[in-house]
């Protein structure tokens, strides 16, 4: 089917993505009042928001929307440590609650746990094989002491972990693989904090900004 997302203001959709038979739509709208043939409407908070839609593929049904209010952002300094990221969980748990307690109402972004991307950096960049064990070691360690404090299973972060021990020890440290390697502190920041959420009985996901069309 054919939905058409709008106000009385400027809508533009900037990425899409498929994850089984859910349809991503992301972009930004000005808005005080934009709604999608689904569930309810968004406004705006200010000059200008974001938006994400999961449309049904095959029914092109509106499952969900994410306006101002549903879309939370948190820096590497919100996730430095255990207690912080429990901190961020309660922060979400509550939001969560508040709408509802709808699965898809609402969107968390996190950044790397602080100085994380630092280390991924200096750690590529290193020409000493024993230095950048050293600080390889730092950042698994970092990791495993993080899910070890908040009472989660190392498996949650291990297959990352690996490839990302694979890729700092046998990759050529081209543009595309010191990419690569940064965009690890995100992916393994996001999974610990669902994991968070999922133990305090929220529903939570992890994505990887690539699998959703960014």
């Amino acid at each position: 089917g054919i939905q058409k997302f709008g106000g009385g203001g400027d809508e533009t959709g900037h990425c899409l993505a498929i994850t089984g038979s859910v349809v991503y739509v992301s972009g930004r709208f000005s808005s005080g009042n934009a709604g999608i043939g689904g569930p309810g409407t968004t406004g705006t908070s200010g000059d200008y928001d974001t938006f994400v839609i999961a449309l049904d593929a095959p029914s092109g049904a509106a499952v969900s929307s994410f306006g101002s209010g549903g879309i939370q952002k948190f820096g590497g300094s919100s996730v430095g440590n255990a207690e912080r990221i429990q901190n961020v969980c309660n922060i979400i748990s509550h939001k969560f609650i508040s709408q509802g307690s709808k699965d898809n109402s609402l969107v968390a972004v996190v950044s790397a746990i602080g100085g994380v991307t630092d280390l991924l950096i200096n750690c590529a960049k290193s020409e000493d094989e024993k230095e950048k064990e050293k600080q390889l070691s730092t950042i698994i360690n970092n990791h495993l002491d993080i899910l070890k404090s908040l009472s989660l299973p190392e498996e949650i972060s291990s297959s990352n972990l690996k490839e990302l021990a694979n890729a700092m020890r046998n990759e050529v440290m081209s543009a595309r693989t010191m990419d690569l390697i940064q965009s690890f502190g995100e992916r393994l920041s996001c999974r610990i904090v669902a994991a968070c959420l999922n133990n305090m009985n929220v529903h939570a996901q992890a994505f990887d900004a690539f699998d959703i069309g960014f």
